[in-house]
């Protein structure tokens, strides 16, 4: 069996092809249409693979070659706080390093209490008056 290559930047689209599966379609190194199947529910772990190399690969120093990618933390480069067109419920989005730009929305319950920990949390790690940040 002939193993072809599939450029990231050749891939068409993701569709679903049954209740449990879906397939990346695109256009092999070769010219040839490519496809790859995989279980619906491992689209999350690839995804998640995916998102922590590109913050990985920002980085000043990048993870070695062959190295199994780790989970990581994402710096937030960017966010936005907006209202959900279809719904009215709040929303946020989130640029993390790397470039991706993740969208979130929240029941309006989630949102107040996710601000509120969250400014709690910033109100913690904030310098001490009168110092310099590290």
């Amino acid at each position: 069996m002939k193993t072809r290559a599939l450029p990231l930047s050749s891939i068409a689209h993701v569709q679903t092809i049954s209740e449990k599966h879906a397939r990346i379609v695109g256009i092999s190194s070769d010219g040839v249409q490519a496809e790859i199947d995989f279980p619906r529910s491992e689209a999350i772990k690839l995804a998640l693979q995916c998102l922590w190399l590109a913050v990985t690969e920002a980085t000043p120093t990048p993870i070695p070659t062959g190295s199994t990618i780790p989970e990581v933390y994402m710096p937030v480069m960017k966010w936005e706080c907006f209202t959900v067109a279809a719904n009215g419920e709040p929303g946020l989005a989130i640029e993390v390093a790397g470039g991706a730009r993740l969208l979130f929305q929240f029941p309006w319950q989630a949102a107040q209490t996710c601000g509120q920990d969250l400014a709690a949390k910033g109100q913690l790690a904030a310098p001490a008056s009168g110092s310099k940040p590290s």
